[in-house]
């Protein structure tokens, strides 16, 4: 029998079934037939899908392979769908979500940042079709897309429909929404910007915000990026006041500014002053605006500011007298300086 080493029985020329035990050198059993896999001998180099021949018998290959050489998963052919790996080994693997196929068939992985991708990345140009999970695109100035976890600065917002960090409208610093011109959309202004009252979604610079009448009495608050209002006591401030240091640039109709004995400056109403502070007396700031000094320390009430030797008061506090028509002495003191009485 043509290829048996030793068999049994003679050749059947029906049915073509040899029945070998060995096969003579370089032939092999034919493992490709389950049923008689023992029965035919075949020359070794004759090949059958998905098996190769070793130590004289066919073996199948493995499942991933058309066809494979010496052992069962050097393929030397992949199944449809299966491909060998750029730089790996003889294997044939399923493609995977982050994989992409070379030029030449081949499996290459997507750059780290991808979930899938067409092409071979790197940190510089990414090249993901779709971003890895809690990535995004992002157009850098190169306009370049690639996937980041974060955009390089606050004003940028997610667009979910096409998962893309885009730029909020310039007037923003954050945002969770593209703007316009009419619409700014912004969550927080850019520097030098602020919102105003009732509109929480535009930004302005203090020269838009100076043509609104309603808006003269607030300023520009430069941590919160909005104008707030000042004290009640201020027609004008650049910065927000109280009642005890109200700050403000302006006073507001009816009140007037004093320097109070700390040397802060505040307006009060004029009205009451002099009950509350009898011992002021009115005069003009350097800006020509009216205010109200403390009187020389020994008067109650005085028509102009004074010192140690012109007091110029009115009246004297309690304890002291008048010497002369504007100064106050102690009670009980004598007299060391008879210029003074006069003036």
């Amino acid at each position: 029998m043509l290829g048996c080493k030793t068999c049994e029985g003679v050749q059947n020329p029906e049915d073509y079934k040899q029945y070998c035990y060995e096969c003579i050198e370089g032939y092999s059993f034919n493992l490709t037939d389950e049923e008689n896999r023992y029965g035919n001998c075949f020359i070794s180099t004759f090949e059958f899908d998905g098996y190769f021949e070793n130590n004289g018998y066919y073996e199948k290959c493995d499942d991933n392979c058309q066809k494979c050489s010496k052992r069962k998963t050097n393929c030397t052919e992949c199944k449809t769908n299966y491909y060998k790996r750029l730089n790996g080994d003889d294997y044939c693997y399923e493609k995977q979500t982050d994989e992409y196929l070379t030029e030449d068939n081949k499996l290459d992985k997507c750059y780290d940042n991808c979930e899938t991708c067409s092409k071979k990345g790197n940190e510089l140009k990414n090249n993901c079709d779709k971003c890895k999970s809690d990535f995004h695109f992002y157009k850098n100035e190169q306009n370049i897309i690639n996937c980041v976890q974060k955009p390089p600065s606050d004003n940028y917002y997610l667009e979910l429909g096409n998962d893309t960090f885009c730029k909020c409208y310039e007037r923003c610093d954050l945002c969770d929404f593209q703007g316009n011109e009419t619409y700014h959309n912004c969550k927080r202004c850019h520097i030098n910007y602020y919102k105003i009252p009732n509109n929480e979604i535009n930004c302005y610079t203090e020269e838009e915000i100076d043509k609104f009448e309603i808006y003269k009495n607030y300023y520009p608050n430069d941590t919160e990026r909005k104008i707030k209002k000042c004290h009640e006591s201020c027609a004008t401030c650049e910065e927000g006041g109280n009642d005890e240091e109200t700050k403000c640039k302006t006073c507001a109709d009816g009140y007037v500014f004093i320097k109070l004995p700390n040397n802060i400056i505040n307006c009060v109403i004029e009205e009451t002053l002099l009950d509350i502070y009898p011992n002021y007396y009115k005069t003009k700031d350097k800006n020509d605006y009216d205010i109200y000094y403390q009187c020389q320390e020994y008067c109650a009430t005085c028509i102009r500011g004074g010192n140690e030797i012109m007091n110029n008061c009115s009246s004297c506090i309690e304890g002291y007298k008048k010497l002369g028509l504007i100064n106050c002495i102690k009670e009980g003191e004598e007299i060391k300086n008879t210029a003074i009485i006069d003036g």
